[in-house]
């Protein structure tokens, strides 16, 4: 009798759909990682129920992928093809986003239109392949490897802020170039008018032009020129003080991390080794967080529009036609129809599962049904206490304030107190307000090169990522204690409903 596979929880997500996951996941773990990495899971899950979904891998999977990264990433010359192929993938994805941003895809041809579809989706799954290869799980023993170093030369309890400080990317992303160059706007225009002149709406549009993409998943729309327009004519009511104070924060903080690395190089004596390998790894930061704001992100917000106008022209429901695979949107256009049923049957659940590199799609019940089948329902009722890594060193006691992908961002807002802990599966640029009021992060996700290891080291908050159940044991207003010095969570007092 085959042994049953032991799957496990690792990133979770919001409304991201078959037509999503399709060419974003499957069809890089099948294809693309297999070309990048020495090791590709053979199998996988993806469950989605009413908005909520998560990514599962198996337990099998999940250390092969820390052998495999530890092996991969020492190699210099797997290194350099590695980061060469990521400035490739997301040059073509700049220059096929500038193409998008030119057509108006009502007039396409369905020839035309077919094609951008087909194209994007093999762009996608291009840079998914990237993203997927430096995944937690595979940068896991390389995080290991480099404190086991570190470990040799310095006392313990200084090896994980060692270790932190040297894997922090020095190269300001995307995001933070927009607000550099954003801020330097405002402060050119309070030294001529407070008003948008022509001058003014001129550079509004080249910063529109520039980076009209970066930050499509916060609001999930392209920004315009006039929503930028309006966001300056509100921006430029700020004192002239605090918009440079903001922008000498921002471009002072990059610069202070690499003296502090360079301090501690120094005083600590580390070797070239530790250096370089940390190093590779505040790359791999850095390019996760690029890949995902100024790639696939964006091209994932226009897959979704081509297929919107693919389900106009064919009659099919615009909701239900993401729940259709990339080559079922092609085959309308070859006079091949698709079930509408099953498209409104996935609309509610469905499960995209890989097995032995063999792909199975269920919709409605039956997805449902294999997900039990396939995934233990666990307990977590009695855990009060739990581990995960450290990602920046402090110790605080908190309110807890839970987000899941399924939660209003504005309602949770409102749970914010001076004290509040944001736990979370993972943490994204569009959490960022709740990140800046928080005391502490608590991730179910993540290594050392995630979102929230790196914003937290930002912010100079306490951070412990990769728990895998922080999200299914803590509720809100819980009382927790964060210790980042050791990577424990305790729940102190559970609220009382």
């Amino acid at each position: 009798m085959p042994t049953r596979l032991n799957f496990h929880r690792m990133w979770e997500s919001q409304n991201t759909y078959v037509f999503d996951i399709d060419p974003g996941s499957v069809q890089s773990i099948l294809h693309t990682v297999p070309k990048i990495a020495s090791f590709a899971d053979k199998d996988w899950l993806y469950y989605f129920e009413n908005g909520n979904s998560a990514a599962y891998y198996t337990e099998e999977g999940i250390e092969k992928a820390k052998a495999s990264g530890l092996k991969d990433f020492l190699d210099t010359n797997f290194e350099k093809k590695y980061f060469s192929g990521i400035r490739e993938v997301l040059k073509t994805a700049s220059d096929f986003l500038k193409k998008l941003a030119s057509t108006d895809k009502t007039k396409s041809q369905d020839k035309d239109l077919a094609n951008l579809i087909e194209r994007g989706a093999k762009i996608n799954t291009d840079i998914f392949g990237y993203y997927l290869a430096c995944q937690p799980q595979y940068v896991a023993g390389i995080e290991d490897h480099v404190q086991r170093l570190l470990s040799k030369t310095m006392p313990t309890d200084k090896v994980v802020e060692t270790f932190t400080l040297l894997s922090t990317p020095t190269i300001p992303t995307s995001i933070k170039k927009e607000e550099i160059d954003w801020l330097e706007l405002l402060l050119s225009a309070k030294v001529k008018t407070p008003k948008a002149d022509a001058d003014t709406e001129n550079k509004i549009r080249s910063h529109l032009k520039k980076y009209y993409a970066v930050r499509v998943e916060e609001q999930w729309k392209l920004w315009d020129f006039e929503y930028l327009l309006s966001k300056f004519k509100e921006d430029i009511k700020t004192p002239k003080d605090e918009l440079l104070s903001s922008l000498k924060t921002i471009k002072n903080f990059l610069g202070k991390i690499k003296t502090d690395q360079n301090k501690a190089i120094r005083k600590n004596k580390i070797s070239k080794e530790i250096v370089y390998i940390c190093g590779v790894l505040a790359e791999i930061g850095h390019c996760r967080f690029e890949m995902r704001v100024i790639g696939w992100m964006p091209i994932q917000y226009h897959l979704e529009l081509l297929a919107k106008e693919a389900a106009r022209r064919f009659s099919y429901n615009p909701e239900h036609i993401k729940f259709a695979q990339v080559s079922d949107v092609l085959g309308l256009f070859r006079g091949e129809p698709l079930d509408k049923e099953v498209l409104k049957e996935r609309s509610g659940q469905f499960l995209y599962l890989i097995k032995d590199r063999k792909t199975y799609l269920y919709g409605g019940n039956e997805a449902k049904n294999k997900f039990h089948e396939l995934v233990d329902q666990v307990d977590h009722s009695a855990i009060k206490e739990f581990g995960g890594k450290v990602a920046m060193k402090g110790k605080v006691i908190g309110t807890a304030v839970v987000f899941k992908w399924t939660d209003d961002l504005t309602e949770k807002m409102k749970l914010m107190r001076e004290d509040s802990i944001l736990i979370a599966g993972q943490t994204r640029p569009q959490l960022m307000p709740l990140i800046s009021k928080s005391r502490a992060i608590v991730t179910d996700e993540g290594g050392i090169t995630s979102h929230a290891a790196i914003v937290s080291r930002e912010l100079g908050i306490p951070c412990v990522i990769g728990t895998r159940i922080a999200t299914h044991v803590i509720k809100d207003g819980d009382l927790v204690e964060v210790d980042a010095d050791n990577g424990i969570v305790k729940i102190l007092i559970k609220k009382i409903i």
